[in-house]
């Protein structure tokens, strides 16, 4: 156990690369989540549906071509900017998303 996170988590305030991957995969992760659920709950409008659905397809293409052995598919120059297209989307829905009404309390 302490050999593992020995090789994940460096000694004070010194970081991994595997911690900030880890990291920038979860953010990745919680960007992706919050444009789901707004397409999900149909919060949006028809203009910024399209767009959200077509980044999302987009990013599937990716793993999809990872993992059935596409891996130049999958490189860092296809997804040079996907990232911050994602983030940047992620803003746009949360900024646009029409919060659910809160019951008044009595």
């Amino acid at each position: 156990m302490f050999r593992a996170t020995a090789l994940f988590l460096a000694c004070g305030a010194i970081s991994t690369v595997r911690f900030e991957m880890t990291r920038e995969g979860l953010q990745e992760c919680e960007a992706r989540i919050l444009i789901e659920k707004a397409l999900y709950d149909n919060a949006l409008d028809a203009e910024l549906t399209t767009r959200c659905q077509t980044l999302l397809d987009e990013r599937q293409r990716c793993l999809r071509g990872a993992w059935f052995g596409a891996w130049n598919y999958y490189s860092g120059a296809a997804l040079a900017g996907r990232p911050e297209q994602l983030f940047t989307l992620a803003a746009e829905v949360a900024a646009k998303r029409v919060a659910p009404a809160r019951p008044q309390p009595k």
